[in-house]
């Protein structure tokens, strides 16, 4: 199979083989579907038992890059099936929580993506520019420790409910706080979360560990789409107030950004570390912006610290290499409005 779609039909055509004797004479279908920073191949299974509007979609292509990667089809398949029963399972017996004929005023909230990367996407559905970046809009339909359930508000969906991207805006700057909690940590802090509180270290030991990095993480408490938390002023403002300095911010993925203090670093070091961080350790569908950008606590403006002229986070905007062009901070230009689509 050299591509994903002679991929995809192999499954759809042998999947009904792999799951039990109930999803006999199911329909299967396959969708392109457009995400964030990629297009996906999904398939759908439809048993007659099924809920129609509680049908799971599956992602295949890390699926076929497993297979690229020498995994034998066998076992996609059978993990595959798994996936598919698993999330019949878990919707099996519930019924849509959401009336979708009708706005769910406190479930709309911000994601925030890369412009350049997302065109195809941005195309389709309400938006406003931010520096690089844009805010799209989703509807929250389940939060839980195990994660969140959305989905992306589309132009139909928007019309549908007899709204304009003005009224989104105003929904989601008030929601996003509310139903993601904004979370600032230190990366000393972030390490002792990844290592676990060890009651015997040394006092000592603990407190350089803790005071170790300039560095500071700034996400929400699912840490997921946290990056939204750049949006907020006053969120920036207790950053910039606990460190006691401006800040340069790193759009580390979608899901988090980092602090560093103004006096700490030279910002043409971060910009090339934020480029190569993206290109190297960030999955594609995580990235975000390849640009600094640096936080006057003072005016409370944020703005473009060290130009970088790949606007796009995909593996193909990487194949030149070009240099970033720094800003003096005391010349920044006026602070772009977030202009809406």
């Amino acid at each position: 199979m050299n591509d994903i779609n002679e991929f995809a039909n192999h499954v759809k055509d042998s999947i009904l083989d792999y799951l039990p004797g109930e999803y006999a004479g199911a329909k299967v279908n396959l969708s392109t579907t457009t995400k964030v920073n990629k297009n996906a191949t999904a398939i759908s299974v439809y048993p007659n038992w099924a809920n129609d509007s509680l049908i799971p979609t599956i992602n295949l292509n890390q699926s076929y890059k497993a297979y690229q990667n020498g995994q034998p089809i066998e076992d996609l398949m059978e993990n595959i099936a798994s996936v598919i029963k698993e999330a019949f399972q878990s919707v099996r017996g519930k019924t849509p929580n959401i009336d979708i004929a009708n706005i769910p005023e406190d479930k709309v909230f911000f994601q925030l993506i890369n412009t350049d990367s997302n065109k195809d996407l941005l195309s389709t559905c309400p938006h406003r520019e931010f520096h690089d970046m844009s805010l799209i809009y989703r509807m929250l339909y389940n939060k839980s420790d195990d994660g969140i359930e959305s989905v992306r508000i589309t132009d139909d969906l928007m019309n549908t409910w007899g709204v304009d991207e003005e009224k989104l805006f105003e929904l989601a700057s008030e929601n996003t706080k509310e139903i993601f909690k904004p979370r600032i940590q230190t990366m000393g802090e972030v390490m002792m979360g990844f290592l676990g509180m060890d009651e015997s270290m040394d006092p000592e030991m603990l407190d350089e560990l803790l005071e170790s990095s300039p560095l500071w993480l700034v996400s929400n408490d699912m840490c997921v789409n946290g990056a939204t938390m750049m949006v907020y002023d006053d969120v920036l403002s207790d950053v910039a107030g606990r460190i006691g300095d401006d800040l340069y911010i790193l759009p580390s993925s979608l899901h988090e950004f980092l602090a560093v203090p103004m006096s700490e670093i030279d910002p043409d070091d971060l910009s090339h570390m934020v480029q190569d961080v993206n290109q190297e350790h960030v999955n594609e569908e995580d990235r975000l912006s390849n640009q600094v950008f640096s936080y006057d606590r003072k005016a409370h403006e944020l703005n473009v610290a060290v130009v970088n002229p790949i606007k796009g986070i995909l593996n193909s905007d990487f194949s030149a290499s070009r240099v970033a062009e720094p800003i003096p901070f005391t010349a920044h230009p006026d602070s772009p409005s977030m202009n809406a689509r």
